[in-house]
């Protein structure tokens, strides 16, 4: 049975050494195909242009200038064009970079909507690709969740890829046609772009630039984290979707969903994404990579728990506390060596029978006998010993009560008596020597000069 239209191209080799195996996706433009390359054995997608739109001027002008775009950005989140020529009826084709994965559309449909972990990725891999293509002045003026490819690595985050930069609408393998992701390619005459993702200024026929991309990542933004466009109607018509864009409010993400818990610095990241004036918007992607970039730093950062009361609303770190004082060291100073000590010389006169007096055992007489009845005969020892008791010595301890005083014996009273009297002239003479010499220090005389009076 023979086959009409792109499906008579399968199993044909397109530029003598691309082999179209099926097809992708259609349009109004073009049809895509799944090729391998004949020796790489390396498979492509390869956009092939529609007879009766190989004819028109314009689209072939668009084909081309849309093929040098898309293989002048080389970035990994974009899916570049390797290879562009004709078929030997003379039809356009362009070579492109085959991403094997779910689109974004897929994974919204599926999981209604993403988690902020997910989505912060993912809107900063859109972002990388678009300032890469701002940067050579390409804008993609039809950014949506069916041109953004995600791809599943093993041990590593999935990588994202951007598409169809003004071409079409690649459809994975994977996908059955039940999964209504066959999305037209931009119909020739309108202006560029999906009503439901255009920025005022583009649906306003205006002059647009990069901003205009980053707009429409804002609508895409706000869907992963709400579920749902910020705006978007029933039966809502091309016309008023524009409309909605041009003087609608934008909803809080709240209000939206009640399920929703987006941090506010999200929030107002999407919010300035969907300013209406273009000057309100971030400047370019890589600002919008900054602010991304910040909060998912901040994000990971772990924060301080305060007390209730406590008015410290930032992260900032505590300083550590300061070490304990260490009790100071004792300084150890080595002493200079003694002097020997010289030998002294030996006591004479008073003091040295004041010395042996101290040294001597005192010996006191029992208050039980009287001295006189006692015997003084050397035979009755035991008498001597029951009337007579030995007081320590000058080097223990002792007490001596005063009423024994006087129960001394007579020749060790007299010795006592006397050096007493040494002692109390001693201390005599140091005392006038001190009054004599502090007289003679202040030039006052002891006893003042009195005045004869003249009788």
């Amino acid at each position: 049975m023979e086959r009409d239209g792109p499906a008579a191209l399968v199993d044909t080799i397109v530029g003598g050494r691309y082999r179209l195996l099926s097809i992708l996706g259609d349009g109004a433009m073009g049809t895509v195909f799944l090729a391998e390359h004949v020796h790489m054995h390396k498979r492509f997608a390869i956009k092939v242009l529609h007879p009766e739109t190989n004819r028109i001027p314009e689209v072939i002008a668009r084909f081309e200038r849309e093929a040098e775009s898309a293989g002048r950005i080389d970035q990994p989140n974009v899916a570049a064009a390797t290879d562009f020529g004709q078929l030997d009826d003379g039809t356009f084709f362009l070579v492109l970079e085959y991403v094997e994965g779910r689109t974004l559309r897929q994974e919204l449909r599926s999981e209604k909507q993403l988690d902020l972990s997910r989505a912060i990725p993912i809107l900063t891999q859109i972002a990388r690709a678009l300032e890469r293509a701002h940067h050579l002045g390409i804008v993609h003026r039809d950014l949506k969740p069916e041109n953004v490819m995600l791809v599943a690595r093993e041990g590593e985050p999935e990588l994202v890829k951007v598409l169809d930069f003004g071409i079409a609408k690649v459809r994975p393998p994977a996908a059955s046609p039940s999964d209504d992701i066959k999305t037209a390619l931009t119909e020739v005459g309108m202006v560029f772009g999906t009503p439901e993702y255009l920025a005022p200024e583009q649906a306003l026929g205006q002059t647009i630039d990069g901003r205009a991309d980053l707009y429409a990542l804002g609508i895409i933004a706000y869907e992963m984290l709400t579920g749902t466009r910020p705006f978007q109607q029933a039966q809502a018509s091309q016309v008023s979707l524009l409309l909605m864009h041009i003087s609608s409010p934008v909803p809080p993400m709240r209000q939206r969903s009640t399920a929703v818990a987006v941090p506010s610095a999200v929030e107002a990241i999407v919010l300035r994404l969907l300013e209406k004036k273009p000057e309100r918007r971030f400047s370019n992607a890589h600002s919008l990579i900054e602010a991304l970039e910040l909060v998912e730093s901040a994000k990971s950062k772990p924060r301080r728990r305060f007390p209730l009361g406590s008015s410290k609303l930032t992260d900032t770190p505590r300083r550590a506390d300061p070490p304990p004082a260490s009790p100071p060291r004792a300084r150890y100073v080595e002493a200079a060596p003694l002097a020997p000590l010289r030998p002294a010389e030996p006591l004479s006169g008073p003091a040295a029978r004041a010395v042996r007096f101290c040294e001597a055992p005192l010996t006191i007489e029992s208050p039980r006998s009287s001295p006189r009845s006692t015997p003084r005969s050397s035979g009755s020892s035991s008498a001597s010993a029951s009337s007579r008791t030995s007081l320590p010595t000058a080097g223990s301890v002792g007490i001596i009560a005063p009423a024994t005083f006087h129960r001394l014996s007579r020749s060790n009273a007299f010795e006592t008596w006397r050096a007493i009297g040494m002692a109390v002239l001693l201390v005599a003479i140091v005392v006038t020597a001190y009054l004599l010499h502090s007289t003679a220090l202040n030039h006052e005389p002891l006893i003042e000069p009195t005045k004869a009076v003249d009788r």
